[in-house]
C-alpha cells in the first residue's frame, strides 16, 4: 500500500488601483465622468490532500482513495472617488469592503477489478462539499450571504478487448448536485436548487499495427459544468455611478456533448478531429435600467449555444539526437 500527504499554504498581499474615464450622451449633451480607486487585497489559501492506494492481489485489483481539503480567505477594501461634470455635481466618495471564505472538501474512493486477462472494471463514488461565506460592506450598508454546494456521484467504467485488435471502454456516471443560497438581510431571496443527471462516456479503438502504434479511435462524452459561484450572488458590484454588475441566482449548469475521432499513424504522426456542442452556456449580458437609461449593468444568463470544430495534426521529429 502507498500513502501520500500534501500540505500547501499561500499568502498574498496586494495594493489595488483602478481608474476609468467615459462620456455619457443624453439628449444631445455630453457629460464626462471619471473614477479613481485604491485599495488593498489579502488572500490566504491552505490546502491538504491525501492519496491512498491498496494493492489487493497480483492480478491488478486495487483500492484507491483521494481526499482534498481547501480553505481560502479573500479580503478586499477599496475607496473610490467619482467625478461627474453634469450640473457641477463635482466629487463623490464611495467605499466598500469584501470578505469571502471558502471551505471545500472532496473524497473519491474507487475500486479497480480485473475480469480475466482482457477485461477490467472500475467502480467508485465522489462526494464534495463547498461552503462560501461572504460579507460585503458598501458605504456602511452590510450585506451578508452564503452559498453551499453538495455534490454526490457514483460511476462505473468497463473496458475489454472485443477481439485481439478491437478495444471498447464504456462509462456511466450519475451525479446529484444541491445548491443553497442564504441572504440574512433579505430572506425572500433565499433559494435551494437541485440538479441531477446521467453522463455516459464511450471509447472504441481499433489497432491496425501494434508494433508501429497504428490505431484509429472514436470517443464520446456527455458532461456538465457549473457556472462560477460568483455568478449566482445577487449583490451589486459597483464600477461607477453609471455601471454595475449583478449575479443571477436562477442559473443552470452548462451541458456539453463531445465527440472525437483520432488516428495515430505511428509515434511521429497523430491526427485528431473533434466536435463539441454546448447548450445552456452562461453569457454575461449588458442591460440598461428601465427607469434610468443612463445606468447600465451586466448580468449572466443561460442563453448561449456553442458548436466547436477542431482539427489538429501533431508531427514529432528528431533531426539530431539533441534536437526534438
Amino acid at each position: 500500500q502507498d500513502i501520500a500527504l500534501h500540505f500547501g499554504i499561500s499568502l498574498s498581499n496586494d495594493s489595488l488601483k483602478r481608474h476609468s474615464y467615459g462620456n455619457i450622451h443624453d439628449e444631445g449633451q455630453t457629460n464626462q465622468t471619471s473614477m479613481d480607486g485604491k485599495g488593498k487585497s489579502r488572500i490566504n489559501d491552505i490546502s491538504l490532500s491525501l492519496l491512498y492506494n491498496l494493492k489487493l492481489n497480483n492480478k491488478g485489483n486495487r483500492f484507491s482513495l483521494e481526499a482534498n481539503y481547501q480553505n481560502n480567505l479573500d479580503k478586499q477594501s477599496n475607496v473610490y472617488s467619482y467625478h461627474d461634470d453634469e450640473e457641477g455635481l463635482g466629487l463623490s466618495m464611495n467605499s466598500d469592503d469584501y470578505k469571502s471564505r471558502i471551505n471545500h472538501f472532496s473524497a473519491r474512493p474507487q475500486l479497480q477489478l480485473m475480469l480475466g486477462k482482457k477485461a477490467g472494471m472500475m467502480i467508485g463514488s465522489m462526494t464534495s462539499y463547498t461552503n462560501n461565506k461572504n460579507a460585503v460592506l458598501q458605504n456602511s450598508l452590510p450585506q451578508d450571504y452564503r452559498l453551499k454546494g453538495i455534490d454526490h456521484a457514483v460511476f462505473a467504467d468497463f473496458r475489454t478487448y472485443l477481439t485481439g485488435k478491437l478495444y471498447l471502454n464504456l462509462g456511466l456516471r450519475y451525479q446529484t448536485d444541491k445548491l443553497e443560497y442564504e441572504n440574512p438581510n433579505r430572506k425572500e431571496l433565499d433559494f435551494t436548487k437541485n440538479f441531477d443527471g446521467l453522463y455516459p462516456t464511450m471509447n472504441l479503438a481499433y489497432t491496425f499495427d501494434k508494433k508501429k502504434g497504428r490505431m484509429l479511435s472514436l470517443g464520446y462524452r456527455y458532461y456538465q459544468s457549473f457556472p462560477n459561484f460568483g455568478y449566482f450572488f445577487d449583490v451589486k458590484d459597483v464600477h461607477s455611478d453609471n455601471s454595475y454588475s449583478i449575479g443571477n441566482p436562477n442559473l443552470d449548469p452548462e451541458h456539453f456533448h463531445l465527440a472525437e475521432l483520432s488516428y495515430t499513424h505511428n509515434k511521429a504522426l497523430n491526427v485528431v478531429y473533434s466536435y463539441r456542442r454546448g447548450t445552456d452556456l452562461v453569457q454575461v449580458m449588458t442591460f440598461t435600467e428601465e427607469d434610468n437609461p443612463l445606468v447600465s449593468y451586466t448580468k449572466p444568463e443561460n442563453i448561449g449555444e456553442n458548436h466547436l470544430h477542431r482539427f489538429s495534426v501533431e508531427i514529432r521529429h528528431t533531426p539530431l539526437p539533441w534536437w526534438f
